[in-house]
């Protein structure tokens, strides 16, 4: 069970995160960050995987669940070239829509993801988020060569 101090940090941290992107946005610059935040993660993820000992999607998804605590992440392997990944919870999105700002989805979740699962050998198609829908459905598909 979670202790109420780290609960309430969480909050304020997604509360934070989501007022961040909203001012993004609200200067106009919100393609410009997304974009250099890509160009960042490209540079370190390989490192990062290396230091957070990301082996594979499953402990890609077990890092999502841990780093912020926000989410709820699920991962089924329906193959060796097929993995799915559902989320139906996302302290993050929830607040965004409660506070009517805009997708956090894509800067703080997605963007991280497709980077680091390229890195593991893997292209995502994202099917849902919970932005538009009662739950975030990602599918990763092996890419027919070996990244790490």
């Amino acid at each position: 069970m979670e202790d109420n101090s780290n609960r309430l940090n969480k909050l304020f941290y997604a509360k934070d995160l989501v007022e961040s992107i909203n001012n993004y946005y609200k200067y106009g610059i919100s393609e410009d960050v997304l974009n250099q935040k890509k160009k960042e993660l490209e540079q370190i993820a390989l490192k990062q995987i290396e230091i957070f000992n990301i082996r594979n999607i499953e402990d890609l998804y077990s890092f999502m669940n841990n780093i912020y605590g926000f989410s709820n992440w699920e991962v089924d392997n329906f193959d060796n070239n097929h993995i799915e990944a559902r989320c139906s919870n996302c302290l993050l999105s929830e607040i965004a829509k409660k506070k009517c700002y805009y997708n956090p989805c894509n800067i703080f979740c997605i963007n991280l993801i497709n980077i680091f699962s390229n890195k593991l050998g893997f292209q995502l198609e994202v099917k849902n988020t919970l932005w538009y829908n009662i739950e975030c459905c990602f599918i990763h598909h092996k890419l027919n060569k070996d990244i790490l």
